[in-house]
């Protein structure tokens, strides 16, 4: 049966779906880098979340409302409340979260925020306020006073060489704290002058300075000067700014963002050494630019198995499409990530919005309650509820005479079911098959197939008889809570 050409990939949804209407949602593609296996690329489920505790209080997990201090201590941002967070580790990893009593209230309860410490203090910042505590106590949260000892209106920090940065939002200043103190001499200011914007976020990096206005980016390094230790790289000057101050993400090696470039085209970039790299594709920008709001996007980055993860989320988009992005440039593709809400069977934003790596487990923290989770690939339900994994291949078309299609196969891992009773969720998974023949716009009911209970190895997951079409567009899918792995698809038509 031949193989079907390019049913592995990412998404890309083109203006008009009936050019291009692919999505991966809750699987992302692998690279057999061996080149001696099934297929050259394979697509793997996502992690599931499962839970570890709940934080007391109101409202969510913060977006950036999880830390870990350079002293080994860790706590979590629920609503307006911070509070010491204390994991439970058997083997290396986490098996349980609890919360000891809170030690500060902020004065907003929602909004993401932007944490880091000098190893003595930990700052945080609430888009506005900073609040300050001792890195390794955590005791008493003190807030600091906008136009004494902070600037006020600060998205974001940083720490460097000692100092923290902040930058003031909607103008080109940005200031340094004293030495090894949570506290700013506002006198300690410079101005960003390579581009008359204004400056809306800042990220330490590889030892320097980043900052970026709306539409450019400069880079300023440690110089030693008495005045103000940090100057301007004249070199550097990159034609691309920022729209969301929180989508700014460091990996080891570079910088992704939600950005304008000097024309006011909206993408996602990445640097290069201080080269830019648009990573975004028309098709998923077209997609952004239907969203309510870009501007509160945040993100952050995660390593699994040899991958690095950048997970950008639009809290204001409309809950479909999808509205978390992820992209993996070890493979150079995005992916959706989604909740599906069990009222509705909608596929919603995921649920993440706080990331912290404690010891080999990942902590997620949930937007929409106090929840902490462990992003793990062995769990198959997100808290309970099922992940919908999806692939909607590329076209397959003949404009000159219809195709009889007359068998569709997955080729996938099959005998996954999982060794529970029968009746139980995950004892007889199911792969449901839809496809349309209109471009995209409406899809059949769908016909379902065994992917094979516990160790039936020898399933074969194979649809036949599907009809005939000029064009046609087919759609993989599963809520079952087992392993998942697509290795291809093969398609006989006459």
């Amino acid at each position: 049966m031949p193989v079907f050409a390019g049913f592995v990939g990412g998404s890309y949804v083109g203006r008009s779906v009936s050019a291009n209407t692919q999505r991966t949602v809750n699987l992302y593609p692998e690279a057999d880098e061996s080149q001696g296996g099934k297929s050259n690329l394979v697509l793997h489920g996502t992690p599931g979340l499962k839970l570890l505790g709940t934080i007391p209080g109101s409202g969510g997990i913060r977006p950036g409302g999880l830390y870990e201090t350079t002293t080994g201590a860790r706590f979590v941002v629920r609503g307006n409340t911070a509070y010491p967070l204390v994991p439970t580790l058997s083997n290396g990893r986490v098996t349980a979260v609890a919360a000891d009593p809170a030690f500060g209230t902020l004065a907003t309860s929602s909004g993401t925020l932007s944490i880091t410490d000098n190893g003595e203090e930990v700052l945080i910042v609430d888009d506005n306020q900073g609040y300050w505590a001792n890195a390794t106590t955590l005791a008493s949260l003190t807030t600091l006073t906008n136009g004494v000892d902070f600037p006020g209106n600060v998205p974001r920090i940083g720490f460097i060489d000692g100092y923290f940065a902040a930058q003031k939002r909607s103008t080109n200043q940005w200031y340094l704290s004293k030495l090894y103190a949570p506290t700013f001499d506002l006198a300690d200011v410079a101005s960003a002058e390579s581009s008359p914007d204004r400056l809306f976020s800042l990220q330490t990096h590889r030892g320097e300075v980043w900052l970026f206005g709306d539409r450019s980016t400069e880079v300023w390094g440690n110089t030693g000067a008495i005045d103000f230790p940090f100057q301007r790289n004249a070199a550097v000057q990159l034609p691309v700014g920022i729209l969301a101050p929180h989508s700014v993400v460091a990996s080891p090696t570079a910088l992704y963002w939600l950005g304008n470039d000097t024309m006011g085209h909206t993408a996602c970039w990445t640097t290069e050494g201080y080269g830019l790299r648009r990573i975004s594709t028309p098709a998923i920008e077209r997609i952004w630019a239907t969203y309510d709001s870009l501007t509160d996007a945040y993100a952050f980055g995660y390593y699994e198995e040899g991958h690095w993860f950048y997970l950008l989320t639009f809290p204001l988009a409309p809950s479909t499409p999808t509205t978390t992005w992820c992209y993996d440039p070890t493979i150079g593709l995005w992916h959706e990530r989604a909740y599906r809400n069990p009222s509705t069977g909608n596929l919603e934003r995921w649920r993440g919005a706080a990331y912290l790596r404690v010891s080999r487990t990942h902590l997620i923290g949930d937007y929409a309650n106090g929840n902490i989770y462990g992003l793990d690939l062995d769990t198959y339900t997100d808290n309970g509820d099922p992940i919908q994994r999806l692939r909607r291949a590329p076209y397959i078309a003949d404009d000159l005479q219809p195709l009889r299609h007359l068998r569709f196969q997955l080729d996938m891992e099959v005998g996954v079911g999982l060794n529970v009773a029968a009746g139980q969720p995950g004892y007889d998974p199911l792969m449901t098959l839809k496809w349309s023949d209109d471009g995209g716009n409406t899809f059949t009911s769908g016909q379902t197939k065994a992917a094979g209970r516990y160790q039936q190895w020898g399933t074969r997951v194979l649809w036949t008889r599907l009809g005939a079409s000029r064009s046609r567009v087919y759609e993989v899918s599963t809520t079952d809570p087992v392993k998942q792995a697509w290795f291809n698809a093969h398609l006989t038509v006459g």
